[in-house]
């Protein structure tokens, strides 16, 4: 019911227009903490986001809609979209905007989240993307691969780890309380790769396919 409030195409246009968002325009839209240590790097998604641009006939708009928690978030996330991001059109609306009080889920047309982190046990924001008519592109990843199903609600990437046994030091580190918790999640994402070339064929193809766009979002 609230996602049937927050979304539709009149909220849809009106959130465009404060974006600036062009009608040719696709919206690529990422929902969450912006944190690369405890929540998702962002560099598979701005590099595919990138190549996607290039290779498009059509604009593309990366929106991050979430907060950060702390400079050192933010300047890192900052650096990393203008290192990369080129072709590409770049936005972050924060949580609390008072010109989006429930978000941008209205004005978005794909969802994309590529959680890293061990954190992720469910994850809230691919089910919210449903609601809101969304097809996903999310990790192959922990709580996210129980609700996305690959090929029908969206595209879920592959996402590899070392075996069993290599992050023991990791793990003893954190037992030991020589790391923080913080320190344990950071070592174990940079031991996570998501697959970048799975997910620039899955964005190209929602970019650029509007009957697979809508027939997953339906």
């Amino acid at each position: 019911d609230r996602f049937q409030a927050i979304t539709g195409e009149l909220k849809r246009q009106s959130q465009r227009r404060a974006l600036a968002l062009s009608d040719n325009e696709i919206a690529i839209l990422y929902v969450g903490r912006l944190n690369y240590v405890a929540k998702a790097n962002p560099l598979a998604l701005f590099i595919a986001a990138e190549e996607t641009a290039k290779r498009s006939s059509r604009p593309v708009r990366l929106l991050l809609n979430g907060y950060f928690n702390d400079a050192e978030n933010e300047e890192a996330f900052l650096e990393a979209a203008n290192s990369i991001l080129d072709v590409a059109n770049f936005q972050i609306v924060r949580h609390g905007d008072e010109n989006f009080p429930d978000g941008v889920w209205a004005a978005a047309d794909i969802f994309c989240s590529l959680s890293d982190n061990i954190q992720e046990s469910f994850g809230l924001t691919p089910v919210e993307a449903m609601a809101a008519g969304l097809p996903s592109i999310v990790s192959d990843w922990n709580g996210y691969r129980e609700s996305v199903r690959n090929g029908v609600d969206g595209y879920t990437i592959p996402t590899l780890m070392p075996p069993p046994g290599t992050g023991a030091d990791i793990a003893y580190r954190y037992f030991t309380r020589q790391n923080t918790y913080g320190d344990y999640l950071g070592a174990q994402s940079q031991s996570t790769s998501v697959d970048v070339a799975a997910l620039g064929q899955a964005l190209y193809q929602l970019v650029n396919d509007d009957c697979t766009r809508r027939g997953m979002a339906e």
